[in-house]
């Protein structure tokens, strides 16, 4: 990004600057290739930024315009995807509510924009949780739908031998987000994770994959070995319960209150249903 402010890629060449008063004309075709390095290198910064967790270079005076359709041109695509990532994140979920939607609404992707896609899912998942903002239902699904689509093009860019820098670590993040949701549908969906990414890694057999690989499974058996432990808690508070005639069980009321209340009204679904559904 320094390199196109230096060479003034950001602005209109006919706007910029020169030390000669008579700069050499450019045809259509290189002020074209101009914005599009532009925006390809603009798209890129913030796509990385986000995924590693690094500051991305802000320009305050970008005047180039925006570059004009081709058909079969994936560029606007990696605009578009690019553009979801908020300017700044104020802490308001509406900043979330808005993003979730525009990348939920980014569709008709290659095998590859898909994983770009996942890619920004999670990275603003990990901004929603470290917002201490409640994960609502409305993200989950999405969440879980973008998951879906990535698990499937992974296996499909492996099949064809199309290393794309993230065909590993798509699968691999989806096992991490799918345990950190911990509902029923996200952990319905790790033995999907876990099986592109043992095909990935058989797939391309480097030292990264098998190690993502083995981490995955720490973190599945870590979280399966909890489970158990607070099974076994539950399981102590009623190894040793009343008998059926304890007067501490005769609840009884002359109205039949009890009686008229079906599990759908008395809500136990929702009760026991994990807490990231907002209420």
């Amino acid at each position: 990004m320094h390199i196109s402010e230096a060479v003034g890629l950001h602005q209109e060449f006919n706007a910029a600057r020169f030390a000669t008063s008579a700069p050499i004309p450019l045809g259509a075709r290189e002020i074209e290739t101009r914005r599009r390095t532009f925006w390809v290198a603009w798209s890129l910064n913030r796509l990385f930024a986000a995924e590693y967790g690094r500051s991305r270079v802000d320009l305050e005076n970008i005047g180039c315009l925006p570059i004009s359709s081709r058909q079969d041109d994936f560029t606007p695509l990696l605009i578009e995807l690019a553009e979801v990532l908020p300017d700044e994140y104020t802490g308001s979920v509406d900043d979330f509510d808005v993003a979730f939607n525009r990348l939920f609404d980014v569709s008709n992707l290659p095998s590859a924009f898909e994983l770009l896609k996942a890619d920004i899912c999670f990275h603003l998942y990990r901004r929603l949780r470290l917002s201490k903002i409640n994960v609502g239902s409305e993200h989950v699904n999405i969440i879980l739908s973008i998951i879906r689509k990535a698990l499937v093009e992974c296996l499909a860019l492996s099949n064809f031998r199309r290393p794309w820098w993230n065909v590993i670590s798509a699968p691999f993040q989806s096992v991490c987000v799918l345990l950190s949701i911990d509902s029923r549908e996200s952990l319905a969906m790790v033995p999907d994770a876990m099986v592109a990414l043992r095909h990935v890694a058989s797939v391309y057999g480097t030292s990264l994959a098998r190690e993502a690989v083995q981490t995955a499974y720490d973190l599945v058996r870590n979280s399966k070995q909890n489970k158990l432990d607070e099974g076994e808690l539950l399981d102590v508070a009623t190894r040793d319960g009343p008998a059926v005639e304890d007067p501490i069980l005769d609840w009884t009321l002359s109205n039949g209150f009890f009686e008229a209340l079906s599990e759908d009204c008395l809500g136990w679904s929702q009760f026991f249903s994990s807490g990231y559904v907002e209420t």
